[in-house]
C-alpha cells in the first residue's frame, strides 16, 4: 500500500487507533497549517488581482481528484467556438516541461510541442478542441495576455476556482456526484481544497456524474449546496461514453472508427482520480470488466507497466484492455502497447446535459459574450 492509498483509507475511517491515531493527529495539525496558508494566499492574491479586457470563465472544483473538469472544458470551449467566438484555454500544464516557463502548445490547428512538453491533460484537451488554442503555465495572467494578443475574445481557465490572481466573470464549480465533499475535512485530512463556506463564490454548480447516483443522493448533495450557497443554480452533467476506439486510431483522431462492444470481457487499466467512475462508465456501454488495475492519479507509465497490463490480461485469457483518454496520452507513447499480444482500446467520454440544464449553462456564458 502506497502513502496516497494509506491516507485515503485514513480519511474514510470514523475511528482511529494505534499508529493510525497518531498519524491522524499529525494530519489534523497539517490541516490547520494548510487552512492558515490558504487564507493568507487568498488575501495576498486578491489584493493584486487583475481584470482582463475580455470575459474570463473558470471551470473549477472545491475538492482534490477527478470531478470531470476536462470533458466539461472541452464541451464549453467547442460550443463557444461554434457560436463564432474565439476562446482560448489556459491550463497549468501539471508535470509538464513548460509548467514553470509557460507557452503555447497548440494554435488550434497544429500541436506545436510534444506530450512531455505540453503535459498529459493539456495535450489530451488540445486533441479534442479543434480551432481553440491552448496555453499552459503556472502564470495564468501571462498566458491570458498572450492569448488576448493572439486574438482570443474569451478566456477559459482550467481549475480556476482557487486562482485568485485573475478576476473571473463566471465561476463554474463542478461537484463530483460520487464523492462530493469527502469527509468534509480540508487537505490532507480530507479532499476539500477549501472550506464549504467558499461554495458561495460560485456562479453555477454542475453536479457531475449525476447519472451514476440515485435521486436521493442528488437531493442530499443539493441540500448541502443550498445550505452553503442559496440561490446558486445547480445543473446536472452526465459522463456519456461514446464507445471504444483502438489506441492507434485514437492517436490519429480517427473517431469514426469507434466501436460498440456488447458483453465483451475486458481488463480495465487506469491512473486517474476516480477509477470507480471509469468502471461504471465501462459497464454502462455493455463492457464486462473481469479485472481492473489502478495506479495513482497522474501516473507516469513505464514499459514495465505496459508488460504488467499485458501479462495480467493474458493470464485471464483476455485480449482487450480498455483505458481512459487521460491514460491513452501516456500509454500511446510506447510502441510496446501496440505489440504486446493484447489490444488496447480507449473509452472516450463527453459531458452531456438535459436540454433545460444545457439552456441554463449556455445562458450563463452568453450573458457575458
Amino acid at each position: 500500500m502506497n502513502i496516497v492509498t494509506y491516507i485515503l483509507n485514513l480519511q474514510n475511517k470514523k475511528h482511529h487507533s494505534g499508529i493510525d491515531r497518531w498519524i491522524w493527529i499529525s494530519l489534523r495539525a497539517l490541516e490547520k497549517v494548510y487552512a492558515f496558508s490558504l487564507k493568507n494566499k487568498r488575501k495576498r492574491d486578491i489584493k493584486n488581482q487583475q481584470k482582463l479586457s475580455v470575459p474570463v470563465i473558470s471551470i473549477g472544483n472545491i475538492t482534490a481528484g477527478g470531478t470531470g473538469k476536462t470533458p466539461c472544458m472541452i464541451r464549453i470551449a467547442n460550443e463557444i467556438k461554434k457560436e463564432g467566438h474565439h476562446p482560448a484555454i489556459l491550463l497549468r500544464g501539471y508535470k509538464s516541461q513548460w509548467e514553470n516557463k509557460g507557452g503555447v502548445i497548440s494554435d488550434g490547428i497544429h500541436m506545436l510541442v510534444d506530450r512531455k512538453i505540453a503535459g498529459d491533460e493539456a495535450y489530451m484537451t488540445a486533441l479534442q478542441v479543434p480551432g481553440v488554442p491552448i496555453y499552459i503555465g503556472k502564470n495564468r495572467e501571462l498566458s491570458a495576455k498572450r492569448a488576448i494578443n493572439d486574438g482570443a475574445d474569451v478566456i477559459l481557465i482550467d481549475d480556476g476556482f482557487q486562482y485568485w490572481k485573475l478576476y473571473r466573470d463566471l465561476d463554474i464549480l463542478l461537484i463530483d456526484g460520487i464523492n462530493p465533499f469527502g469527509n468534509t475535512h480540508l487537505l490532507p485530512c480530507g479532499i476539500l481544497r477549501e472550506q464549504l463556506s467558499e461554495l458561495k463564490r460560485a456562479n453555477l454548480f454542475i453536479l457531475t456524474k449525476s447519472d451514476q447516483i440515485t435521486e436521493n443522493e442528488k437531493n442530499d448533495i443539493k441540500l448541502i449546496l443550498n445550505q452553503w450557497a442559496p440561490c446558486i443554480p445547480i445543473i446536472e452533467g452526465n459522463h456519456t461514453p461514446k464507445g471504444c476506439i483502438a489506441l492507434s486510431d485514437w492517436k490519429e483522431k480517427k473517431y469514426e472508427t469507434i466501436k460498440k462492444f456488447t458483453n465483451a470481457n475486458v481488463l480495465l487499466a487506469s491512473g486517474i482520480g476516480n477509477p470507480k467512475s471509469f468502471s461504471h462508465t465501462a459497464k454502462e456501454i455493455g463492457l464486462h470488466p473481469v479485472a481492473e488495475i489502478h495506479w495513482d492519479d497522474h501516473h507516469d507509465y513505464t514499459e514495465k507497466d505496459i508488460r504488467e497490463i499485458a501479462q495480467k490480461a493474458k493470464s485471464l485469457f483476455l485480449n482487450k484492455v480498455v483505458i481512459t483518454e487521460k491514460d491513452a496520452v501516456k500509454i500511446g507513447d510506447f510502441s510496446l502497447a501496440f505489440n504486446c499480444g493484447v489490444d488496447f482500446y480507449v473509452l472516450p467520454i463527453e459531458m452531456t446535459f438535459a436540454l433545460k440544464d444545457e439552456e441554463i449553462l449556455r445562458k450563463h456564458w452568453e450573458d457575458l459574450l
